[in-house]
């Protein structure tokens, strides 16, 4: 059984913008923050979900319905108790507090004075905690595969401001106890649900093995299959990546967002097509993982993969990663 990575149940400073734009997308008007995921029946008995409480006893699924995530982290401690904040938001002002002290250090023979002071200080906001509790559901999909929901018990509008404070607890709650947070449709089934998760892609060869392709063939191809021209800032991407001398580069036909696949003795890293996007650094298990969507891939602490995103020194960051097989970092 994998057990989750350390860095892949936290929680978050802000709402991602990946979540927002998620449920900007909806069609519908309300939406939960959550976790689901298919899993097949030996992975259940193995314990893949025991971290989050859902154990196998007896053949059955057991787990609390609902429960309130332990106090061991910070954003259940402030669920339950709730949090001050300073506010270095607002402009300082004055506090003074008063201080009696006993003169020549006998009070009682020479009496006492008072002293008062002053300074400038940060305002002070006191949150309380809201409780707010995770509940688990389960739904057999056939005999050898179960989908399991947890869900932060708070339904949001679309409409909802994403800096607002329950949101941004839902997706900590979520993350901290589960994995990468979701947005789930309200009312949307499971079945439903499950139809969305299926990803048709392949990886083709972009060229002969012995004679790694040049960006432009990458590019050509990526025209008459979408219509569109891959941008500039592919190309920068594409040769940084070939320049580590990868042993073949796929491209991928759909699916998975337009990733090529540059692969490695000990790893497979996915380059993304679009603007903005992070690479991905596969390792044993790259196959099933590359045939997963982005939302499941994210939400699931034991997959064996590194997200790279593109900002200084990313080149480094994955030459690192490509030479250490089956890295948990993230």
């Amino acid at each position: 059984m994998k057990e989750p990575r350390a860095k892949a149940l936290h929680g978050f400073r802000s709402v991602p913008q990946n979540i927002v734009e998620q449920f900007r997308r909806l069609d519908n008007s309300t939406f939960q923050i959550g976790f689901r995921r298919k899993f097949s029946k030996d992975e259940l008995r193995d314990g893949v979900l025991a971290y989050a409480g859902v154990t196998v006893q007896e053949g059955h699924l057991n787990y609390e319905k609902s429960f309130l995530p332990e106090p061991n982290k910070r954003w259940a401690k402030r669920n339950l108790y709730g949090q001050v904040k300073i506010r270095k938001d607002l402009p300082k002002h004055p506090v003074s507090w008063s201080l009696t002290t006993p003169n020549f250090g006998d009070g009682a023979k020479y009496g006492y004075s008072t002293h008062t002071r002053s300074t400038m200080a940060y305002r002070k906001q006191v949150i309380h905690g809201k409780g707010f509790p995770i509940t688990v559901s389960h739904e057999d999909l056939d005999s050898e595969t179960t989908v399991v929901t947890f869900l932060c018990d708070l339904v949001f509008e679309t409409s909802i401001d994403e800096n607002d404070s329950d949101l941004l607890m839902a997706v900590s709650l979520v993350g901290e106890t589960v994995g990468y947070p979701q947005v789930l449709a309200s009312g949307q089934t499971v079945a439903d649900w499950e139809s969305t998760q299926s990803v048709s892609w392949e990886l083709l060869p972009a060229g002969q093995a012995s004679e790694l392709p040049e960006f432009d063939t990458v590019a050509r191809k990526f025209s008459q299959q979408s219509g569109r021209q891959l941008p500039d800032t592919y190309r920068e991407r594409f040769e940084a990546m070939r320049a580590l001398s990868p042993t073949e580069i796929y491209s991928g036909s759909s699916g998975f967002a337009r990733y090529v696949a540059f692969t490695f003795p000990k790893a497979v890293v996915l380059e993304n097509f679009s603007y903005g996007n992070a690479a991905y650094v596969m390792f044993d298990d790259w196959k099933e993982l590359s045939q997963r969507s982005r939302p499941d891939l994210l939400s699931d602490p034991t997959a064996n993969f590194v997200r790279v995103i593109h900002r200084a020194n990313w080149v480094g960051r994955i030459k690192a990663e490509i030479t250490v097989t089956g890295n948990q970092e993230s």
